[in-house]
């Protein structure tokens, strides 16, 4: 099946019923219908007189609705029969990204004195999350060395509320920290 994510360099199977494919054929021969925005022809191949396999390129323009592709084959491409002729449609499943972001912390300023039992709220967009959380379901990135995820609640579905462990490692730079929600 085609997704969002394994539609660049994906291959379509055309066959023909009632007509033959020309013997040399070109990504011009075939026009895509209803394909996701940034999405081509990069390459096609004869596999016999009545099948060629198209290379679909695409460069990750983001789409948050399924499209339903289909294959238009172009008069050129045929030696026997009259075209055009449009294949059926596939579904192009789109994936929905979520985004986490940090939405508070109490205390509203994080400092060394005061991250030991801190708390981090992350709010999903895109997404939900699963009924039940633990604390390896994320990740610190940046947080300065001895800093933990101890605690996690599900505050809903769609906010989480980190509780942080700090062991007092000294630390002289200020940090800028994330977190990552894993899947």
């Amino acid at each position: 099946s085609l997704t969002e994510t394994n539609l660049n360099g994906a291959t379509v199977t055309v066959t023909l019923t009632g007509a033959t494919y020309d013997a040399s054929l070109f990504t011009t021969d075939f026009t895509l219908n209803g394909a996701p925005a940034g999405t081509t022809i990069s390459g096609v191949v004869r596999d016999s007189a009545t099948q060629a396999t198209l290379t679909l390129a695409f460069n990750g323009t983001d789409f948050d609705a399924n499209a339903s592709m289909s294959v238009t084959v172009l008069q050129a491409a045929l030696a026997t029969g009259t075209g055009p002729a449009t294949t059926g449609t596939v579904t192009v499943t789109a994936v929905v990204e979520v985004t986490a972001s940090i939405t508070g912390t109490t205390p509203a300023s994080l400092t060394e004195t005061n991250l030991n039992g801190a708390t981090v709220v992350v709010t999903l967009t895109g997404g939900t999350y699963n009924a039940s959380l633990f604390t390896t379901d994320f990740t610190l990135n940046g947080a300065p060395t001895g800093t933990t995820i101890s605690g996690v609640v599900r505050d809903s579905a769609t906010q989480a509320t980190l509780t942080l462990a700090f062991n007092g490692t000294d630390f002289d730079a200020n940090a800028s920290m994330s977190v990552t929600v894993l899947q």
